[in-house]
């Protein structure tokens, strides 16, 4: 009995201490816990979201120790940053300062975000502290103070917990914020970008076009642009707008440069992609005027190209070959001499002017290029000769100049005549050239379909002590019935068939130089502009 009762006051004395616990439990629970989580865990929810929000803040505009690494323009031109920007054929992007949005941004976003998470770890710091020291205790001390100092441990969890949830909530609602402010930023950004592009496009393809390259005579539709600044000649392969800027670029050296082509032709030097020549003032931006003479050797081709630059009158020169060229055909023409053979061998450089013109739907532009090219006949008559002359391959339209004395009709009847000596004959006829030509430019994938043809029928002088042209005048579908009646009938079908357009023009070198003249030789030229959607000022007076 006597262990009995010893055994029941052990259990009522366990019972009691196990209700004192409870009691006081209870009493920690409603006096130190629920007012301290009440207190304490909206404070360090709040205190967790204005150090993540200033940590933001801090990391991206703080002392320069703490802030986010600088994207730069050697970053951006080797590739070391994930910019999107294609590349150019060089294989790099250009060496210039990228955009905030596309660029900067990007680092900067992923460096608030690594801070905030390392933040938000951070608020557990004394928590793990705490428990290793704790575990460094004996066990029997562990129990009494985790029954003891749970309350407080409570506390600390729920502040702890309290405070990472104030950092992950708040740097989430200020980076949600700031993306969708960025990204509103950004469209608006695109919407600037892709209107300037396409902006640039339009009024480039209005006023200019591709801008031939005068020495690899290629079409360059992007030219390449040197940095203006001061000891800089950095190239910028890609001036359009886009993450580099979209109105203006800052190049690597500092400098300000405008983005489009159409402005930075104005103020920049721009340069061939594919020779690195320098090209033409303002290049892409004034409308050229890029025109083949072909024709067999002796057809008339250099005579004619002279005569019909003395005839268009007001122009100007861009470099002094082209001007020496012009001044030394324009005696020939005046002085009635006999024009020197086109030196065979080597490829013709263009001769460039300079010529005022009108748009049909009002002045925009006041110049266009024009460039002639007379090669010697003798590319002309030989297929790996004729394959090497690139320039056929930009062309914005042909000239094909036929010898009206290797007519069938009129070679029959001059036969032995001393007028077909006068006439110095083209030693092949013009549809000879004109297959070898147009098989070329087909190989070459030229859309020739597209193209117009200007048929220049030249010696019109001659023609009037022939009596098989004794019906000939300039107008065009008479000289078009002529050459069909005379012989050349497969070459108007074949000419109407090939090109998107054929004029046919009565041209006399000799005489038609002269403004008003009848057998003009600028008529071919003027027509062949037309079709560019330009008038020369001498039309429009």
């Amino acid at each position: 009995m006597e262990r009995v009762g010893i055994v029941v006051l052990a259990i009522v004395a366990g019972a009691g201490v196990l209700i004192g616990y409870y009691l006081l439990a209870e009493l920690a629970v409603g006096y130190f816990v629920w007012p301290a989580f009440v207190l304490l865990l909206p404070a360090a929810g709040a205190a967790g979201a204005l150090t993540a929000a200033g940590t933001a803040v801090l990391t991206v505009s703080g002392p320069r120790r703490h802030r986010p690494v600088t994207v730069t323009p050697a970053m951006v031109s080797e590739e070391d940053f994930p910019l999107l920007v294609p590349r150019h054929r060089a294989g790099r992007r250009d060496h210039a300062w990228p955009a905030y949005l596309p660029g900067q941004a990007q680092v900067d976003l992923w460096a608030v975000a690594g801070r905030l998470g390392g933040l938000s770890r951070g608020g557990w710091y004394p928590v793990r502290q705490c428990a290793r020291l704790v575990r460094e205790l004996h066990e029997r001390v562990q129990w009494t103070l985790l029954v003891v100092g749970w309350p407080v441990a409570a506390v600390v969890l729920g502040v702890a917990f309290a405070w990472s949830a104030g950092v992950v909530l708040g740097g989430t609602a200020l980076l949600v914020v700031v993306l969708l402010l960025l990204g509103s930023l950004e469209a608006l950004r695109l919407a600037v970008v892709g209107g300037a592009r396409g902006l640039d496009a339009l009024v480039r393809s209005r006023l200019g076009g591709p801008s031939g390259c005068p020495e690899c005579y290629r079409a360059v539709p992007l030219p390449w642009f040197r940095c203006s600044g001061r000891d800089c000649d950095r190239t910028h392969h890609d001036l359009r707008p886009g993450a580099l800027g979209a109105w203006w670029r800052r190049c690597g050296c500092g400098r300000l440069l405008p983005t489009t082509v159409f402005r930075a032709a104005r103020r920049l030097t721009a340069y061939c992609p594919v020779c690195s020549a320098d090209l033409r003032e303002r290049a892409a931006t004034i409308p050229e005027v890029r025109l083949p003479v072909i024709g067999a050797v002796s057809a008339g081709k250099t005579r004619l190209t002279f005569a019909a630059l003395l005839e268009l009158g007001d122009v100007e020169f861009d470099d002094e070959a082209s001007r020496r060229v012009f001044d030394e055909g324009a005696r020939i023409i005046r002085e009635r001499e006999e024009t020197s053979k086109t030196a065979a061998g080597h490829f013709p450089a263009a001769v460039t002017v300079r010529l005022p013109v009108r748009r049909r739907f009002g002045r925009v532009g006041e110049h266009a290029y024009l460039h002639l090219f007379d090669a010697a006949g003798e590319f002309y008559q030989d297929w790996d000769e004729n394959a090497a002359l690139s320039f056929l391959d930009n062309a914005t339209g042909l000239v094909l100049v036929l010898d009206p004395f290797t007519v069938p009709a009129v070679l029959a009847e001059t036969a032995g005549q001393e007028v077909l000596g006068r006439a110095h004959p083209a030693t092949r006829d013009a549809e000879a050239t004109y297959q070898l030509t147009v098989q070329r430019l087909r190989l070459f994938r030229v859309p020739i379909d597209r193209l117009p043809l200007a048929v220049a029928v030249v010696k019109a002088d001659l023609l009037t002590e022939v009596a098989a042209a004794a019906e000939l005048t300039p107008d065009g579908p008479a000289i078009r019935a002529w050459l069909a009646g005379a012989g050349l009938d497969n070459l108007v079908l074949a000419a109407d068939r090939d090109f998107g357009a054929v004029g046919y023009f009565l041209v006399s070198s000799l005489e038609g130089w002269t403004p008003g003249h009848p057998l003009s030789a600028a008529a071919p030229l003027r027509w062949l502009i037309g079709r560019r959607g330009l008038t020369t000022d001498l039309e429009a007076r």
